[in-house]
């Protein structure tokens, strides 16, 4: 007999082997009842654990993306309807009234006519304009400064700085120099004048951000920029009166 059949012959004979072969048989006769729902539970949970959980979270993943889909659609849809009713042509005109107002950069050139138109309505002779190029920051706009001489009737200089702050344009009256002049009623003044002016934001919003929307102050605000007599678009010069001070304000 070769040596290998031997021992398996001999295993199989082995007194100790059937014992433990026989012992096994009685536990699992006696526990059989309990060890099969065992076996049948641990492998369920592994099932569960391994298949079924990662299963159902990537269900409610996708189902919790396609409902944020359905309500970004919803959104979408209902900003398209609100900017196809807008009137371009009226949200246009606001612009030019706010930007006249409150441009987005140093507007020398108008500044400088809106205060002369102001000081000839108001019976004074812009006899020198000084610009001061640095712009000032505050929290949400800069400015620049305006520095002018000018003659006229000492009866009409309240008027005339009055005019200045509720012009249309935002401007603040500072520092303020009176002398009288060789007539009687006339006085030279100087008038240090800040110029307010904000950039536009650097980012107005994506598709999925609200539509901003003019509130009831804003349009009493327009409408008060309205009565005060803004209805030249921005950047663009008044025609009358024209400066009379120097040639180049800047020297």
């Amino acid at each position: 007999m070769k040596k290998e059949n031997f021992s398996k012959f001999h295993l199989v004979r082995n007194p100790d082997f059937i014992r433990n072969i026989d012992f096994v048989r009685k536990i699992y006769s006696n526990f059989r009842i309990f060890i099969f729902p065992a076996v049948v539970a641990i492998s369920s949970l592994i099932l569960i654990v391994f298949v079924i959980s990662p299963q159902t979270i990537k269900l409610f993943q996708n189902q919790k993306v396609q409902g944020e889909l359905q309500e970004k659609s919803k959104f979408l849809e209902a900003k398209a309807v609100v900017l196809e009713g807008l009137d371009e042509d009226n949200l246009k005109q606001k612009l030019g009234y706010a930007l006249t107002a409150y441009p987005q950069e140093q507007d020398f050139a108008n500044a400088l006519g809106i205060i002369q138109e102001i000081a000839g309505k108001n019976g004074f002779n812009v006899t020198e304009f000084a610009v001061r190029l640095g712009s000032e920051r505050s929290e949400s706009s800069q400015k620049y400064g305006i520095k002018l001489e000018a003659s006229g009737a000492k009866v009409f200089f309240p008027r005339f700085i009055s005019a200045i702050e509720s012009s249309a344009r935002m401007m603040e009256v500072g520092n303020l120099e009176i002398s009288p002049a060789r007539e009687g009623d006339i006085v030279n003044v100087s008038v240090e004048i800040s110029v307010l002016y904000a950039p536009s934001p650097s980012s107005f919003g994506g598709p999925e951000s609200p539509l901003p929307e003019l509130s009831k102050a804003d349009e009493e605000l327009l409408t008060e920029l309205v009565a005060s007599g803004i209805s030249r678009p921005a950047q663009q010069l008044p025609s009358q009166p024209q400066p009379r001070g120097k040639a180049n304000p800047f020297e």
